[in-house]
């Protein structure tokens, strides 16, 4: 109860709202959690929403399910904000009005800590076990540090054996290229020997290069690259949805995007198809899994301080003509860390209120 709301946590992610001229309700941070969601402006259903009262969005329904009562004292006039992710970022700032725009803005969630650890509270991650790819370092080997801080179980894999610390009795790692259809069945099928299942599958793997003007790439560093990043997610996505049709019950796909997924980059032809590749990808394996169990998101995760991005930070401009916005985003230490994209990402994949989530992600910036 927050200045007489009571609510839980809604969805972590996004949510395109279905009506123009929503503003924004702030609640206070209760179990951690600091939430902005879309509702009607004034003179459109007015104020919350009710039993009785059009439901504008997801969020708004969302809202209406946890119980936040009409005329909460937390509502602002403050627009709904959009948050960047990937490598690519596309930085977080207001949107113009919506109906100047046309078009009804995502609603973000975003975060703060408190002393109280809302996994505890909220979600059950008793014996859940999860498989990352690409978790050598970077982004993958923060996931599998947290994770398995988190309880869970955990087997990773990279081209390398991956070097993690942790329960070795709760860790399986092992060395396997993405590219290798077979040695992802062999993964999938060495989890599920070692931990009994699969809940959560994360292809994480990918790269960056090559960077600069398409005319300029090597054809054999571009067809690499999307190997990586396209068979590679089409090889991990195809282990684990037959993992999960066999055994039955639920599971969830997590596939790493970006916000070049959905804008282009000067320099970046390569990173853009395969990522937009990516997205349309799980669009099309959540339509075909939508009643085996399955739940799946292409995930964009934000701005993360890895070796990806220090690759970005050394580029010219004429390699990557908007190189300075990450030299800028350096210099003011704008980063999301590893560990706060991990919870993100359990929030998704284990909260009950996250269920609704659109296949299409966007996590909120730690920063932002």
């Amino acid at each position: 109860m927050v200045d007489g709301c009571a609510w839980r946590r809604p969805s972590v992610g996004s949510y395109p709202c279905q009506a123009a001229g929503q503003r924004s309700l702030q609640t206070g941070p209760v179990l951690g959690t600091l939430v902005m969601l879309a509702l009607p402006a004034a003179g459109e259903g007015g104020g919350l929403p009710t039993a009785t009262a059009p439901l504008r969005c997801q969020a708004a329904r969302s809202l209406a399910h946890h119980g936040v009562p009409p005329g909460c004292p937390r509502q602002s006039r403050r627009w709904c904000r959009a948050a960047g992710g990937g490598a690519g970022g596309d930085g977080c700032g207001p949107l113009a009005h919506p109906r100047a725009a046309g078009q009804c803005p995502r609603v973000s969630v975003l975060h703060r800590h408190t002393a109280i650890d809302p996994w505890e509270v909220t979600m059950d991650l008793t014996d859940k076990v999860a498989v990352i790819t690409g978790a050598s370092r970077g982004l993958g080997a923060g996931l599998a540090g947290r994770f398995l801080e988190r309880g869970l179980r955990v087997a990773a894999c990279a081209r390398h054996r991956p070097q993690l610390a942790g329960d070795e009795a709760k860790l399986l790692t092992q060395a396997a290229d993405v590219t290798d259809a077979e040695a992802m069945e062999q993964l999938c099928a060495a989890a599920v020997s070692r931990f009994g299942r699969v809940d959560l599958w994360i292809n994480n793997a990918g790269l960056l290069a090559p960077i600069g003007p398409l005319r300029e790439n090597d054809p054999a560093q571009f067809a690499l690259h999307i190997q990586v990043n396209v068979t590679g997610v089409f090889n991990g996505s195809r282990a684990f949805t037959r993992h999960v049709y066999e055994r039955g019950g639920a599971g969830v796909l997590l596939n790493i995007s970006s916000g070049a997924a959905r804008n282009a980059y000067a320099g970046w032809s390569a990173y853009c198809a395969g990522k937009a590749a990516v997205e349309r990808m799980s669009e099309a394996i959540a339509l075909e899994e939508a009643d085996s169990g399955v739940r799946v998101h292409a995930v964009a995760p934000g701005i993360i301080d890895t070796d990806m991005q220090s690759l970005i930070r050394s580029c010219t401009p004429e390699q990557f003509p908007r190189v300075q916005k990450f030299l800028d985003l350096k210099a003011k230490d704008a980063f999301s860390s590893p560990g706060f994209v991990a919870d993100r990402m359990l929030e998704l994949a284990f909260d009950p209120a996250a269920a609704d989530t659109p296949v299409l992600t966007t996590l909120p910036l730690e920063h932002g």
